[in-house]
């Protein structure tokens, strides 16, 4: 008898067959696209077929320990994994004119300074309503990013780290941590907040 096809799996074939309907000029049936949500979230929620989910709390140490080694990138790049619940490779593969900051909020008594990362072409599929990410830093995460792209030409990747780096940084908080644990960590929390997760 056959295995039965995983969570992840189906949730791959489900996208590739979009994706092939979008490359034909086909709208995406709202079966195929319920399916795909669903398995989405499903996926999500289970942990022994993903990456193992990082918390906000190691997210803190991990951080901590690339600014104990001045790795302001790698700091930088952990941050902004967990607040837009991407992997470490879609934005290792960010350039300066992607990052827009749009101006401040406040918080109770706190200002918050506003960025938009464009995923544009990278994060998620043709289906994806985001394409553009709003995140919110505090004043030391804003001076720490404004920092970095200063160095940077606008069509200039803009963390100078590497894939090892930030998971060897990961492992060292916690050895079962790869480069996907931010995206899972970020959505099993959204997830548990009632979050839809297609947001």
């Amino acid at each position: 008898p056959r295995d039965p096809l995983s969570v992840q799996s189906a949730y791959t074939y489900t996208k590739a067959l979009g994706s092939i309907l979008h490359q034909m000029g086909q709208p995406l049936g709202p079966v195929i696209r319920l399916y795909r949500r669903g398995l989405k979230r499903r996926g999500a929620l289970v942990p022994n077929q993903q990456a193992i989910p990082i918390t906000q709390e190691k997210v803190d140490e991990a951080v901590r320990l690339a600014l104990r080694r001045l790795d302001m990138d790698s700091a930088m790049l952990i941050r902004l994994g967990w607040k837009t619940a991407s992997r470490v490779d879609e934005l290792l593969t960010r350039k300066k004119y992607q990052f827009t900051p749009t101006g401040t909020s406040r918080y109770r008594s706190e200002v918050l300074h506003r960025w938009e990362i464009n995923f544009a072409g990278h994060k998620g599929d043709p289906f994806s309503l985001w394409g553009v990410l709003p995140v919110l830093l505090n004043d030391e995460d804003d001076q720490k990013l404004r920092m970095i792209l200063s160095f940077r030409r606008e069509d200039e990747q803009v963390f100078q780290t590497t894939y090892t780096d930030v998971t060897e940084i990961l492992q060292q908080v916690d050895d079962s941590l790869t480069g996907h644990s931010l995206k899972r960590g970020a959505l099993l929390k959204l997830l548990t907040k009632g979050a839809p997760l297609e947001l």
